[in-house]
């Protein structure tokens, strides 16, 4: 179809404004999609094809900022075409591989603003507690070597960030995910409550302020 083509060179050539300054995971997604883009069997299901021309300028309008419609997508894509192979993007430097340590580390630290801010505190108590789940499992020694697992973490908190977290489903089996992949919360060590977390916050506002 024209227009997935289209999409496609879009992408390829990331001009215009809304190209500017993405995120690596936004870039990473989109060139996950643009290999869907070529994909037989996506030409031949005229319907998922309309869908996923929708999304992608939905996201396009937003400035790739709303990204939730893309990922559901992909997500089913996955599981029906088959994982998107990037390695040839990464070797050419088209995208670049993401630094999963440091990717973890920002990811805290936004998690962490969100709750110490008055929005996250406005936040039904049990919202707080799953994101609060969610803080202590990105401590886990062993998630850098799980970059997949990540990628679903902050796919998720994204995902439910961007609806205020009116919608948990998804996050929460993202969260069931992490505890098969790597146990139960409980079993972590130096475990934080939403409570030590708010006060861990307070304690470096107050060392910043002096």
């Amino acid at each position: 179809m024209e227009r997935l083509l289209d999409i496609k060179k879009e992408i390829q050539e990331k001009n215009g404004k809304e190209w500017v300054g993405l995120q690596e995971q936004t870039e990473k997604q989109l060139h996950s999609l643009m290999w869907y883009l070529d994909h037989p069997k996506l030409h031949q299901d005229s319907k998922l094809a309309e869908e996923i021309i929708e999304h992608y300028y939905m996201a396009k309008a937003s400035g790739f900022l709303k990204m939730e419609g893309i990922i559901r997508k992909l997500d089913q894509l996955g599981v029906s075409l088959g994982k998107a192979d990037l390695s040839e993007a990464v070797s050419s430097g088209k995208i670049q591989a993401i630094n999963y340590g440091q990717a973890i580390i920002e990811l805290k630290q936004e998690i962490e603003d969100l709750l110490g801010s008055s929005y996250g505190q406005s936040l039904p108590q049990k919202t707080q507690e799953s994101i609060t789940v969610l803080l202590n499992y990105l401590d886990h020694p062993n998630l850098p070597n799980k970059p997949k697992l990540f990628d679903d973490m902050s796919e998720k908190y994204k995902m439910g960030k961007s609806s205020d977290f009116t919608t948990m489903q998804a996050f929460n089996q993202m969260l069931n995910m992490a505890e098969i992949k790597l146990g139960k919360i409980s079993e972590i060590k130096k475990v934080k409550t939403i409570e030590e977390i708010k006060k861990d916050l307070e304690n470096e506002k107050e060392r910043l302020s002096n």
